[in-house]
């Protein structure tokens, strides 16, 4: 299921053709999915998304995602001459998603804030960089 068709599923909006007492009912795709962690298997484990579109697509469907949320994408292709170099400008390719992960475990508390700084290393992301989607 696309993040547009799980938005959808989970909107329910007035329309002239069906009745008021008929109104939708069912569960939303990613809290159905999310369903089998329990708080004990992961009480605040991030859910990290990533597009090769606009961090608006993922960010769509935020306000059901049971975790903390986060979602990186690419805001616009015009600045790179292929796909790995976009990845990289908008800081989805891998290194960026692993850090960004991790991250996201320091900050609920799960890893250690060391282990992020040894990827950012590892990956030689530059942290002084000015945000893709302000250049």
């Amino acid at each position: 299921m696309s993040i547009a068709d799980s938005r959808r599923s989970t909107i329910v909006r007035p329309r002239v053709h069906v009745p008021l007492s008929s109104t939708r009912t069912g569960s939303c795709w990613v809290r159905t999915k999310d369903g089998a962690r329990t708080a004990a298997t992961a009480p605040a484990s991030p859910i990290v998304a990533v597009s090769d579109f606009v961090r608006a697509v993922p960010d769509q469907i935020a306000r059901w995602a049971p975790r903390p949320w986060l979602a990186l994408g690419t805001d616009g292709f015009g600045r790179s001459d292929d796909r790995a170099a976009l990845r990289r400008f908008f800081e989805t390719d891998t290194g960026h998603v692993v850090v960004a992960v991790l991250s996201k475990l320091a900050d609920a508390g799960e890893i250690e804030p060391k282990v992020v700084q040894s990827a950012i290393e590892r990956f030689g992301i530059d942290v002084e960089r000015t945000a893709p989607w302000v250049d």
